[in-house]
C-alpha cells in the first residue's frame, strides 16, 4: 500500500459508558472524546480513533473464528477495538468532559491508567502448556505521555509509557467470569522479572483485581526543563510516537482512577454483581 499521511480532528462527542461489573457509579470515567489525531507517516490501518474510548476490551475477535478473553498472551487485535497511532510523529489527543484531579496525597500512585494491545512474549515448547518467557519480555511499542489543562501547553510524565507494562487483563484470575477493575492500578511494587517464566494463571495471580495498564501520576509531569508542572488537574492526554520510529503505539482506552471514597462504592457494586450472578 502506498505510503499515507492524514489528520483527524473532532470535538467532545459525549459517550455514555456503561460500567462492566455493576450499574455506574461516580467516578467511573473513560476519556469522553478524541480531541485530535494524527496517522504518523507510513501504512494506514487500526486508524479509527474512536477505539480509544470508553472501556478497554474484556473479549476480542468476536465475530470472527478466533473469540477469546483479553489475557497477557491475548490481546484485544480487532480494528474496531484499538486505535493505532502510526508510526514516525503520530499522535493521539484525547479529552475528558470534566477535569481529571490530580489527587495528591491519597495513597494511589495514578490518576489515569492507559491501555494498549501489548502482550508477554511466550515459551511455546511445552505445548499446549504455555509460559511467558524467561527472562519475561512484552511486545511493547512505547509510545509518550503528555498531559495537559487546555490542550496547548503540554507536559511529559517520564518514565510511563503507553502500548508497554501492563498487557491488559480482562477477568480476575483469567477464569472468563469475575471483571477485573479497569480503574485499579497494578501494585507499583510489581517488576517484569517478577513474570519469568510464569503459567498465564499465575500471572493472572500476579494482577489481583487490577486489569493491568500504564498507570500515569499528574504529580509526575514536568516542563520542558524537566521540572514539576504542578498540575492540580487535567483535561487532555496526548500520546505520540517519536520521530522516525517505525512501530504504531495502539491505545485501547484511558480510565481515570476515581478517589478513594469512589473506589470503595466501586468494589462494593462489583461484589454485589458477582454475589447476584452466583444466587441465579
Amino acid at each position: 500500500m502506498a505510503t499515507m499521511r492524514h489528520t483527524w480532528i473532532g470535538c467532545g462527542t459525549v459517550l455514555v459508558m456503561v460500567a462492566a461489573m455493576s450499574a455506574p457509579a461516580a467516578g467511573m470515567r473513560y476519556a469522553d472524546f478524541v480531541h485530535a489525531y494524527t496517522w504518523g507517516n507510513g501504512e494506514a490501518g487500526y486508524d479509527d480513533p474512536s477505539g480509544a474510548l470508553g472501556r478497554p476490551e474484556r473479549m476480542t475477535g468476536e465475530g470472527t473464528d478466533f473469540p477469546a478473553q483479553v489475557e497477557p498472551m491475548n490481546p484485544p487485535w480487532l480494528a474496531t477495538e484499538i486505535a493505532s497511532i502510526g508510526p514516525d510523529s503520530g499522535e493521539l489527543v484525547l479529552g475528558f468532559n470534566g477535569p481529571v484531579l490530580n489527587d495528591r496525597g491519597d495513597g494511589f500512585d495514578a490518576d489515569l491508567i492507559v491501555f494498549g494491545n501489548t502482550f508477554f512474549t511466550g515459551d511455546f515448547s511445552n505445548w499446549p502448556d504455555v509460559y511467558i518467557t524467561t527472562p519475561a519480555a512484552t511486545n511493547a511499542e512505547v509510545g509518550k505521555i503528555e498531559v495537559s489543562q487546555d490542550a496547548a501547553a503540554w507536559y511529559e510524565v517520564p518514565g510511563v509509557f503507553a502500548d508497554s507494562l501492563w498487557p491488559t487483563l480482562g477477568y480476575v484470575g483469567a477464569d472468563g467470569v469475575t471483571p477485573t477493575n479497569f480503574w485499579e492500578p497494578m501494585a507499583p511494587s510489581l517488576a517484569l522479572s517478577d513474570f519469568d517464566g510464569l503459567s498465564l494463571a499465575d500471572a493472572a495471580a500476579l494482577y489481583g483485581t487490577s486489569g493491568g495498564g500504564a498507570a500515569v501520576d499528574i504529580s509526575g509531569a514536568v516542563d520542558e526543563h524537566d521540572a514539576p508542572a504542578g498540575l492540580d488537574w487535567i483535561s487532555f492526554i496526548r500520546v505520540t510516537v517519536p520521530a522516525g520510529e517505525t512501530y504504531s503505539t495502539e491505545v485501547d482506552g484511558v480510565a481515570v482512577v476515581p478517589e478513594p471514597a469512589t473506589l470503595g462504592v466501586v468494589a462494593l457494586g462489583s461484589l454485589t454483581a458477582l454475589w447476584r450472578r452466583r444466587r441465579g
